[in-house]
C-alpha cells in the first residue's frame, strides 16, 4: 500500500512539473521584452573545426536560435527591418539574422538551420571569391551556391561587403577609408580614391547580381569601419543601408548608414548571455 502511494506522489508531482514546465513555456513565449526596435545579430562563421574569435560551432548557433525562439523573439526579414527604417511596424522583440563575409559554412552549416527553424537572414558577401571561392584562407560562396540558395529560401538575402576592399593598406588602415600608395610610391589622389570605393561598390553589385537578380541596396562595411567621406560614396552607388560593428538597438531614428549591430559570433557566447546581451541594449520608450 505505501508503495502505491509513494508512486501516486511521484506521479502528481512529475504531472504538475509538466503542467508548470507548459505554463512557464507559454508564459516565456509571451514575453516583452522590448518594441518598436529590432536586435541586429551577427556573426561571421559557423564551423565545427576550425577556431577563432568570429568562429562558433553548429550546435552553439543552433541553440541560439532555439533559446531565442523559446523565449519569445520573432525573427524578421531585411524587408520588414527595411519597411521598419521607413516608418512601417515590426513584431515585438525583433530580431534580424546577419551573417558576414560569405563563407562556404553559410551554405554548408547555417543556411541549413535557418531553412529548418524558418528563419530569415541577410549574409554579407565578398564578392571577389564568388569566382573563385578557395581563393581566400577559409572556403568561400560560389555562385552556384548563392543562386541554389536563393531559389530555395527567399527570406534568405544576399547583400555587400564589398568586392575587394576586405583587406588592410601596408599601414593597417582599412581599405574602405585609406588612401593607398601604389607601386610607384605615390599616394592616390583624393579623385583616385573616390573612384576606388565607388567603383569596388558597383563591382559588388554587379558581381552579387551574376547569381542574386534582386536589389543590391545594403553594405556591411568591412571590419565595421568607415567615415562621413565613405559614407557618400556608396550612397553614390545606391546603397541605401550600412551595417556597421558597434553594439545597439535599431530603432526609427537609427540613421540608415550606420546601422549597429550585436555581436553574436563569439565562441563564448551563450544563448543566455546573448538575450542578456540583447536587453542590455534595448532603448527606453520615450512618451
Amino acid at each position: 500500500m505505501g508503495k502505491i502511494v509513494v508512486k501516486t506522489v511521484i506521479l502528481l508531482v512529475l504531472g504538475y512539473a509538466i503542467i508548470f514546465a507548459g505554463i512557464s513555456a507559454k508564459e516565456n513565449t509571451g514575453a516583452l521584452w522590448y518594441r518598436d526596435q529590432v536586435a541586429v545579430l551577427m556573426y561571421h562563421h559557423v564551423h565545427d573545426v576550425d577556431q577563432s574569435l568570429a568562429t562558433i560551432p553548429t550546435e552553439l548557433f543552433s541553440s541560439h536560435l532555439d533559446y531565442l525562439i523559446g523565449k519569445g523573439y520573432n525573427f524578421i526579414s531585411s524587408q520588414q527591418f527595411k519597411q521598419f527604417l521607413e516608418g512601417g511596424s515590426i513584431p515585438d522583440n525583433a530580431v534580424l539574422v546577419t551573417v558576414d563575409d560569405g563563407y562556404e559554412s553559410f551554405f554548408d552549416h547555417v543556411y541549413p538551420l535557418l531553412k529548418e527553424k524558418n528563419i530569415p537572414a541577410i549574409n554579407f558577401v565578398i564578392t571577389e571569391f564568388l569566382d573563385n571561392p578557395s581563393g581566400g584562407n577559409i572556403p568561400y560562396l560560389s555562385h552556384r551556391q548563392v543562386e541554389d540558395i536563393a531559389s530555395a529560401a527567399a527570406d534568405i538575402d544576399f547583400q555587400c561587403h564589398s568586392h575587394a576592399l576586405h583587406r588592410k593598406s601596408e599601414s593597417g588602415e582599412a581599405l574602405m577609408i585609406a588612401r593607398i600608395i601604389g607601386k610607384d610610391g605615390v599616394q592616390e589622389t583624393e579623385g583616385e580614391y573616390k573612384e576606388r570605393i565607388k567603383k569596388d561598390t558597383r563591382t559588388c553589385i554587379d558581381s552579387l547580381n551574376q547569381s542574386y537578380p534582386k536589389t543590391i541596396d545594403s553594405l556591411a562595411y568591412p571590419y565595421g569601419i568607415y567615415d562621413e567621406l565613405a559614407i557618400q560614396l556608396i550612397k553614390e552607388e545606391g546603397i541605401r543601408y550600412a551595417f556597421t560593428v558597434e553594439e545597439g538597438m535599431v530603432t526609427q531614428q537609427t540613421d540608415p548608414w550606420q546601422i549597429p549591430r550585436i555581436n553574436a559570433g563569439g565562441p563564448w557566447i551563450t544563448a543566455e548571455s546573448l538575450h542578456q546581451n540583447i536587453l542590455n541594449h534595448v532603448v527606453a520608450a520615450t512618451k
